[in-house]
């Protein structure tokens, strides 16, 4: 159960510069260029682990079909969608 506010990236930053030798401003730029590493990782097939926060990769759903005519292009999704990650402990 969570309560009050999410804590902000700009929070966040904050805090772990309160606690490293990093910067707010270092921790900022760390934190927004990591998720199109991990996806640049995750699109070549990797995993990416971090340390004491899990683990991602990318989650794939599809519906079986038994001839190429059941996958009419209409039903399939484009490449470009959003990618949404899923990360286990």
């Amino acid at each position: 159960m969570t309560q009050g506010q999410p804590v902000s990236t700009k929070e966040l930053c904050e805090y772990i510069a309160d606690s490293t030798t990093a910067s707010a401003a270092d921790v900022m730029a760390v934190l927004l260029s990591l998720p199109k590493i991990m996806e640049l990782n995750m699109k070549n097939g990797r995993s990416v682990k971090l340390e004491g926060i899990g683990t991602f990769r990318y989650k794939v759903s599809a519906a079986m079909v038994d001839k190429e005519v059941d996958a009419p292009v209409s039903k399939m999704r484009s490449e470009t969608h959003k990618v949404s990650l899923f990360a286990y402990l």
